[in-house]
């Protein structure tokens, strides 16, 4: 099994319990964010090519209804690309993996190639969504 699959089995375990956190191994950068019911979730990572693999992974407490997230690229943190927009079905869960050889759909390249991503999970009445990320350097 590969390094980052465990820790995005890590990750998702350690969500359960908190709603921001780090590990203290320095290969890896994680984190998660929480909005409040009914609002947009959006959150910046600065990467600063710090990661070579990212996984996103989107959820929520209750189904999405046909809704998109939307990742942004940005090389200055002022002007921002979309550079994908992932569908979330209508599960309460989606993962993203990104990587050199999985790129992004909209624009076809690698997210992890931008210093700075904004990740975006639209307003949707009632629910109270979590953006969960993990990379490895």
């Amino acid at each position: 099994m590969s390094p980052l699959l465990i820790l995005i089995a890590l990750v998702l375990s350690v969500s359960l319990f908190t709603s921001v956190y780090a590990i203290t191994d320095n290969r890896y950068i994680t984190g998660s964010k929480t909005g409040t019911n009914g609002a947009k979730v959006t959150k910046m990572l600065a990467l600063q090519g710090a990661v070579k693999e990212l996984a996103i992974i989107f959820s929520a407490n209750s189904t999405y209804n046909s809704q998109s997230a939307t990742i942004k690229g940005s090389i200055d943190n002022t002007t921002w690309f979309t550079i994908d927009t992932v569908s979330l079905s209508t599960g309460t869960s989606l993962g993203k993996f990104y990587s050199d050889a999985n790129k992004a759909t909209t624009i076809p390249v690698d997210p992890t190639a931008f210093p700075y991503l904004n990740i975006t999970l639209p307003a949707i009445a009632q629910r109270v969504q979590t953006i969960t990320w993990a990379g490895i350097r």
